[in-house]
Parts: structure tokens; C-alpha cells; sequence
């Protein structure tokens, strides 16, 4: 039987989402052998968001009576997501779950009952079925039955709708480390992670709603067409996300977001510095900190990172960073940070008219989120309400109410 228009319109986004599923598998590779810890459980996610476009496929292609044989294992794949991205996002925030592989038992679970509603349905309609005439499985027609679908709904609906909030609370959770830590790459990481929950959040309301509207309707012959073009702009979005800003996740078993990432790789996973500076070095360091200080191409430079400090000073990144820490007791980003704000606190008094993003480009930040993440670390406050509250109070530089600026 040929297909109708809006068939063939749902079979494209099958397909589409399967290519779009194997293309996001190739760009994971990419980021290779150093993410696999955290990105195997985002591989799983997007083999079943695979095997949902399958799901439908199957359908379209060889009707009713074939994809009711496949249903115990495609529509599993439905409950392997919220494991699978729960996983994930507790394995990119450092805080990894031991024996992981137990959340799918569900997978399981929800085979078995689907086995047995599959077998029922082909107990009662067999006739119908081979014949392809369309099933109404109604509360009239067959209470027991509807009553036992009703019943796995719910139970999956509950079963999503709890992963769903693990997962939201554990990327909040990380998000708040992030922003603790006030860095650029820490931003970035929680812009990413913030744009991947928020479109996590789409597809749960969209799946959602239209699985409740289809309870209270007879016939909603495309909501699962709609559903999954939802999901094809989803992956793409993901798709997107991953090639743009690749997450470059350190495995999870030497991640410890009390310490900066940048500053723990330089430091070899913390491995005994005391060799490497002796006090007559220190002190030379420390010296020429206070000297490049004042060095706005240096200080004020954007892509300053840790070596190129490391080189204006004269010494190794660990050594620099043993110094840093040991005896000014901040990271690489702290020191930086804070000479940067230093600055930003003087131009805000003495040019009240400037604008705060010109400001904050002058200083080295390269948006007006991380310039105001890093001020109010440093100074308590944003810059809008320092300027504020140093004009109306007419406090002296540098400080304002309770709120000083400098290090710690």
C-alpha cells in the first residue's frame, strides 16, 4: 500500500533522526579516548533517541503487525534516556555513579510488561491485526486491557519524570560549582551544560504533552510524527552544541571542582611541588607578579593564559602555580581576575558615563556575564550597583560599604 504525503513526511524524519543520531556518535569520537568515561552514557543516549526514529520507521514501512513485534524493544529505548543522561551529567560534574549499569536494569522491567501487553493485544486482535484493519482500544471496548495500559503509562511517566528531576538537580548542582569558580572555561561549561538541560526540558514537555493528549483523544494519528520532528530538532540542536563548543570533558576520576581544571593539569594532578621553588625563588616570583601587575597588554590581554604568564615571570607553569597557591593562596585565574577587577573598579569611579560592557572589554574580559560573575566574587556586588553606591556614598576607591576589593 503506498504511502500517503504525510506518511512519507514522517518516514523523511525517521530517517533524518536516525543520520542526525549516527552523525552525533561521529562528532562524540572526535573528542576522543579522554571523554569516553563521561560520553559513553551520552552515546547511549543518543542510540535511543535511534531507535525511537526506528521505532517509527518501522511502522510506516511494515505496518502494524511488525512494529507491534518490535514494540518491546524500541519502545524501551524510551527508558534508557533518562539513566543515560542522568549519568551523564553527574560523570561531567565529577561526581560519578558506581555501578551506573544497575539504572538500566528498568530496561528490563519494561521489556517484560511490554511483552505482555503486546502478547495481549495480539491474543484479542489478532484477526484485525493480520488483516492491517486499525485496532480501537477503547475503555468500552476492552476495559481490562485499557486499564493495564493506563496503569505502564503511569508508572513510565513517573519513572521519566523522576530521572528527569535527578538530572535537572544534578546539572543545577554543577552549574553552581561552575559559577563558583568564576572562570571563563567554568562559564563556558555552564552555558553549554545550561543550553543541553534546557533542551532536555523541551523534549520531556513535548513528549509529555502529547502523551497526555493522546490518552484523552481516540485518534491523534500524527502526534507521533510531531513528536519526533521535535526530537530530530533536539539532536540537531545537541548535534550543534557539541560541534560549536565541544564540552572537553576531563574523566571524571581526576576531576575535583574544588580546584581549577587549568591550574589541575598544570599542577599533574597535584603531584609534590615542594622541589620546585625554594624560598629565594618564591620571593623573586612573587616580586615579579607585583611588578607585571601593571602590565595592561600583559594582564589586560584576553588570551593571557597560565604559560604565558608563566613566561613573563620566568618561571614554569608549575612553579608558578606552586607560588600562586601556596603563597598568595589563589588559582591562576583568582590572581588574574583580581588585578583585572582592580582596574575595573578604578575606571568605573573615574568614568561614570562609560559604559560597563566597554569597561569590561578594556580589562580582558570577553563578555559583560563573566565580567560581572568575577566583580561580584571579588567586590560582593555588580559593577551597576558599586558605581551606584560609590556615587551616592562618595566612598573612597576600592571599597564600598563592607565590600573590598584585592585579593581573598
Amino acid at each position: 500500500m503506498p504511502l500517503s504525503p504525510f506518511d512519507l513526511a514522517a518516514l523523511m524524519v525517521a530517517i533524518l533522526g536516525i543520520s542526525q543520531a549516527g552523525f552525533f556518535i561521529l562528532l562524540l569520537r572526535q573528542e576522543g579516548p579522554s571523554a569516553l568515561y563521561a560520553n559513553r552514557w551520552l552515546y547511549i543516549f543518543i542510540l535511543c533517541f535511534a531507535l525511537i526514529f526506528l521505532r517509527d520507521a518501522v511502522f510506516l514501512l511494515f505496518g502494524t503487525e511488525i512494529a507491534l513485534m518490535t514494540e518491546p524493544l524500541l519502545f524501551s529505548a524510551y527508558l534508557a534516556l533518562g539513566p543515560a543522561i542522568f549519568l551523564y551529567v553527574r560523570t561531567v560534574a565529577g561526581r560519578w555513579v558506581s555501578n551506573g549499569w544497575w539504572h538500566f536494569v528498568s530496561l528490563l522491567v519494561g521489556m517484560v510488561f511490554s511483552s505482555i501487553l503486546t502478547a495481549s493485544v495480539f491474543a484479542r486482535y489478532g484477526d484485525e491485526i493480520s488483516s492491517g484493519a486499525p485496532i480501537h482500544l477503547t475503555f468500552e471496548t476492552d476495559p481490562a486491557l485499557s486499564w493495564f495500559v493506563v496503569a505502564i503509562m503511569t508508572a513510565f511517566f513517573v519513572y521519566v519524570g523522576t530521572y528527569h528531576l535527578m538530572m535537572w538537580r544534578a546539572a543545577r548542582s554543577f552549574a553552581t560549582e561552575l559559577t563558583k569558580q568564576g572562570t571563563e572555561q567554568s562559564l563556558a561549561k555552564r552555558q553549554w551544560i545550561g543550553n543541553v538541560v534546557r533542551s532536555l526540558h523541551l523534549a520531556f514537555v513535548v513528549f509529555a504533552g502529547i502523551q497526555i493528549i493522546q490518552w484523552w483523544t481516540e485518534s491523534l494519528y500524527w502526534a507521533g510524527s510531531v513528536m519526533n520532528f521535535v526530537f530530530l530538532c533536539i539532536v540537531m540542536r545537541l548535534s550543534f552544541l557539541v560541534a560549536s563548543q565541544p564540552f572537553n570533558t576531563i574523566p571524571a576520576k581526576v576531576v575535583h571542582l574544588s580546584v581549577d581544571p587549568l591550574t589541575d593539569l598544570a599542577d599533574k594532578d597535584h603531584e609534590p611541588l615542594r622541589s620546585l621553588v625554594d624560598t629565594d625563588e618564591s620571593e623573586r616570583i612573587r616580586k615579579r607578579l607585583d611588578v607585571l601587575r601593571t602590565e595592561r597588554n600583559l594582564m589586560f590581554d584576553p588570551l593571557l593564559t597560565m604559560p604565558k604568564l608563566a613566561s613573563a615571570v620566568g618561571a614554569t607553569p608549575n612553579q608558578l602555580s606552586f607560588v600562586l597557591n601556596r603563597h598568595l593562596s589563589q588559582s591562576f585565574f583568582e590572581f588574574v581576575n583580581t588585578v583585572r577587577i582592580e582596574e575595573a573598579v578604578r575606571l568605573l569611579l573615574a568614568e561614570p558615563n562609560r559604559p560597563v560592557l566597554d569597561i569590561a572589554m578594556a580589562v580582558g574580559f570577553n563578555s559583560k556575564s563573566t565580567f560581572n560573575l568575577a566583580f561580584r566574587r571579588v567586590t560582593g556586588t555588580t559593577p551597576s550597583k558599586y558605581r551606584v553606591a560609590a556615587d551616592t556614598h562618595a566612598t573612597a576607591p576600592g571599597i564600598v560599604g563592607d565590600a573590598v576589593v584585592g585579593p581573598g
